[in-house]
């Protein structure tokens, strides 16, 4: 809306939010984030995004107006070197020195960084994409530059007090499951400063461009025989090797194959590695296709007859359980988490215990021994994705928030 003088009116006028990921690589935060933006209005809303990696899944274009690579180094964690040498000398206490230093130098300088693009390109919020501690420079420069802060806390690694102070000091917190949001009222955010927004999904574009048999040729599987897929990315509390496990025993009943899509999000081929070795000593290495990382994951899904979510740990949500049943596909998951809140156990999909081989077998080999039964399944499946999971429904929620911060 413009004013009698022509001038772009600023209570009308669509709010400017600067979109943050800080994360190791590409992987669901990323893929749930573009849900998030290319369902915003333009009308009312236009992104900046900011990654700390080189990615080209988001692009300029709809609510996006620019997408810039800042990359972050950091001091801390389990791969640092600076905090391997510190152990040296102070022990346990080196995760906490190493974050300090870190938020004295590289850490600082990324805050500062964000602060300046804040201010520059007048950005009304910062919303923070991924768990607490992945958001601690974009969280300091949030709040340096006098924006308020939305974080969107998609996975977490682990609990603490610093974990817990930086959840804290954002002015809302977005869970995307129910499990996620017990997590962080256990680490002290405030009930009224959390909401839980499940993810989201387009399930009609998502199947849209589906094909099956061309993922099945490029990978050199036949088209008739069952196939068992597992989608993720090569972190260990995934469960590859349960899948494996379950797969050696699957195999004992049915003629199949199975593939697993995904790779280290490092690039690095050291867990594929180990799985292949897994794979020879179960005696199936000529019946498992590792098909590495996929853009065209919904063609992988569409390939396989059903899909097994095998993770160990509780999942924060289980984005692939969603992506499957938007595709009409019967589903294994692994219990507790975010995997429960989703899956009606017999009705449209099985929920197993975690680290249960045998389990997701005795899913597995029953619903391949019934065809019908897994396709009335799978169609209860899409139609809950369609009526709970939309992306409307999901950006309307999100919209709410920036309105009630801003």
């Amino acid at each position: 809306m413009r004013t009698d003088a022509g001038r772009l009116d600023p209570a009308h006028s669509p709010k400017r939010i600067l979109a943050l990921e800080e994360g190791p690589g590409f992987g669901g935060a990323l893929v749930s984030l573009k849900c998030l933006l290319d369902g915003a209005p333009r009308d009312r809303f236009v992104y900046h995004v900011i990654s700390a990696y080189q990615q080209e899944y988001v692009r300029p274009g709809g609510a996006v107006e620019a997408v810039v690579v800042m990359p972050r180094r950091r001091l801390y964690g389990a791969e640092s070197s600076t905090q391997a040498r510190l152990a040296s000398v102070v022990g346990r206490f080196a995760g906490p020195a190493a974050y300090l230093l870190d938020r004295a130098t590289v850490g600082r300088q990324y805050s500062n960084k964000v602060a300046a693009y804040i201010r520059e390109h007048r950005v009304d919020l910062a919303h923070l994409n991924n768990w607490p501690l992945l958001n601690d420079g974009s969280l300091a420069g949030a709040r340096a530059a006098g924006v308020p802060s939305l974080m969107h806390v998609r996975g977490f690694e682990y609990s603490g007090r610093l974990v817990g102070w930086l959840a804290r000091r954002a002015d809302h917190v977005v869970a995307i499951s129910r499990y996620i949001a017990s997590t962080l009222l256990e680490l002290g955010v405030a009930e009224q400063r959390l909401t839980v927004v499940p993810n989201a999904i387009d399930a009609e574009a998502f199947a849209s461009g589906a094909d099956g048999e061309r993922f099945r040729r490029s990978i050199g599987l036949p088209l008739g025989r069952p196939l068992i897929g597992m989608v993720a990315g090569f972190v260990p509390w995934k469960g590859h090797s349960v899948f494996l496990r379950a797969c050696a025993e699957i195999f004992k009943t049915v003629d199949g194959q199975a593939v697993i899509v995904g790779a280290s999000p490092d690039h690095s081929s050291t867990m594929k590695d180990e799985l292949a070795a897994l794979a020879v000593s179960l005696g199936i290495a000529d019946r498992v296709c590792f098909a590495g990382h996929c853009r065209d994951v919904a063609s992988a899904m569409d390939a396989c007859d059903l899909l097994v979510h095998a993770s160990t740990a509780p999942e924060p949500f289980g984005r692939v359980i969603i992506e499957a049943m938007a595709l009409g596909k019967p589903v294994i998951a692994t219990s507790p988490g975010g995997p429960a809140e989703i899956v009606s156990h017999e009705i449209d999909g099985l929920l197993v215990p975690p680290g249960e081989a045998r389990s997701i077998a005795a899913g597995a080999i029953a619903l391949l021994a019934d065809p019908e039964g897994s396709r009335r399944m799978g169609e209860r499946g899409r139609a809950k994705i369609l009526a709970h999971y939309s992306i409307p429904k999901h950006v309307e929620q999100i919209a709410d928030l920036y309105d009630r911060l801003i």
